[in-house]
């Protein structure tokens, strides 16, 4: 593996020799805009409870700490703003040659992507400004909510109770989401990781598959990885990794 670290020379990507470029970003791209990681110092995991509050078998018990969680989740999010790492990406898909395809895929649920006006994004683990219904029977779809709730909303529908429109512990990728994310997968020539550590499920499978079919693979995080199916890894933010990597000049 071929590691280099912020501090030496980054040397541009030629993207123009890649036809089918998949990248994966984690919460780690969002940590300049000043929101938490998950596993890291401070990270949400290592708070108190969040681990029971964010698994779908303690519903519906837990859905009124859920709502707490993610009030503050949503709060902090709005107050966040796209950084350097997120406008790379965006101008790097805007700008995709005729018959390249620049497929995105983000673990995080801020909305930071769209907001740094990536055209196309596949939000893995769905997104803290949807929300939906808990009874399966209902009609209604997730649909786009930005309120501050005090107390568990109901839905208008049905009247039965809300939920975010998130992946919890113990709830698997939405079939058509990980569909999207294996057919690009498949194809891909070129995989690049940002902000995830790269070892834990699934970033760690899809990075194997990516190498198994040849793919040049590259990770960008603060820390290395430890995965051999990265080829090359770029050790530092990635708001300053990025764009040097894309070519991309920033002031």
């Amino acid at each position: 593996m071929r590691t280099i670290r912020e501090t030496e020379t980054i040397r541009p990507l030629d993207l123009s020799r890649y036809r089918h470029l998949f990248l994966l970003t984690g919460a780690g791209i969002s940590a300049a805009s000043g929101l938490s990681t998950y596993r890291g110092p401070g990270g949400l995991w290592t708070q108190n409870d969040v681990a029971r509050i964010a698994d779908a078998r303690n519903l519906p018990d837990s859905l009124p700490d859920l709502w707490r969680l993610y009030r503050g989740r949503r709060e902090q999010a709005l107050r966040a703003e796209p950084n350097a790492a997120h406008h790379a990406i965006a101008t790097l898909q805007r700008n995709a040659s005729s018959g390249q395809t620049v497929t995105l895929v983000t673990q995080n649920v801020d909305g930071l992507h769209g907001r740094a006006g990536t055209p196309q994004v596949v939000e893995m683990h769905g997104s803290a400004f949807r929300s939906r219904c808990r009874d399966p029977r209902c009609p209604t779809v997730p649909f786009p909510d930005t309120n501050l709730y005090d107390e568990t909303p109901r839905c208008s529908v049905c009247g039965g109770y809300l939920r975010p429109d998130v992946v919890l512990f113990n709830e698997s990728i939405p079939r058509e989401i990980l569909g999207t994310i294996l057919r690009a997968l498949a194809s891909c020539d070129l995989f690049l990781a940002v902000g995830t550590s790269g070892v834990v499920a699934p970033a760690a499978e899809f990075v194997r598959g990516a190498a198994s079919i040849g793919a040049r693979t590259i990770n960008v995080n603060v820390e290395p990885s430890g995965n051999p199916a990265f080829g090359e890894e770029y050790v530092g933010p990635a708001e300053v990794v990025l764009p040097r990597l894309f070519g991309i000049v920033t002031s």
